[in-house]
């Protein structure tokens, strides 16, 4: 009287059973990180042509993050944003736009937030405590993250921007521009500079990460 016998899986079955498992399961993580790679990168492009049609004089986009606390209110220390980089000489500029400038030919570009555009009117006054220097911008003043009226330099040395005003009126001319920190009295701005000229300014903040 004959008996089945049962196969008893040897070792080296097992063992191809858990490489083969192991195999597929990586082909398929791999598949998901590209598939992901590949949507990505097409938001990415899509993103990009629909920069190019609101913004023509775009030449490139940056992944940065902030370094300093001088745009506080408006780009926090440590926080990621976008920065366009302009074609030079060209693109639009406008009040409240967070600009990337170079305030010497040589130096790195700094970011600050534009207060003031050709053909704005200004006239400055002794801030409240009467240390320091405040500006109005058509009739309303400058003010801070906080909301307090912004000031700067030292009353009653005039300021930069005094000195523009009294040898070009108080309108601002065509390619002139202002920009401040957001933090009184502020570093590397129009309160220290005066004048921002329209060719030292590469590009702007346009979306956060």
């Amino acid at each position: 009287m004959s008996q089945d016998t049962k196969k008893t899986p040897q070792k080296s079955d097992k063992v191809d059973d858990w490489l083969n498992a192991g195999i597929h399961t990586l082909l398929t993580m791999s598949l998901i990180m590209l598939g992901g790679a590949l949507i990505y990168r097409y938001f990415e492009i899509r993103s990009q042509k629909h920069l190019a049609q609101e913004e023509p004089c775009l030449v490139s986009t940056e992944d940065q993050v902030m370094r300093k606390p001088y745009l506080r209110g408006l780009l926090e220390e440590r926080e990621e944003y976008r920065l366009g980089i302009f074609e030079e000489g060209c693109g639009e500029f406008g009040v409240g736009d967070i600009v990337a400038y170079r305030p010497a030919s040589t130096s790195a570009p700094i970011l600050r937030v534009v207060r003031a555009v050709p053909g704005h009117v200004l006239e400055l006054r002794p801030s409240v405590n009467g240390k320091a220097w405040s500006l109005m911008v058509n009739g309303s003043f400058v003010k801070d993250h906080r909301g307090e009226v912004y000031y700067f330099g030292s009353y009653p040395v005039a300021p930069p921007i005094g000195l523009y005003i009294k040898n070009n009126g108080k309108m601002l001319m065509d390619g002139h521009y202002l920009l401040f920190s957001t933090v009184s009295p502020g570093v590397n701005d129009s309160g220290q500079f005066g004048v921002v000229v329209r060719q030292s300014m590469i590009g702007k903040v346009i979306g956060f990460n």
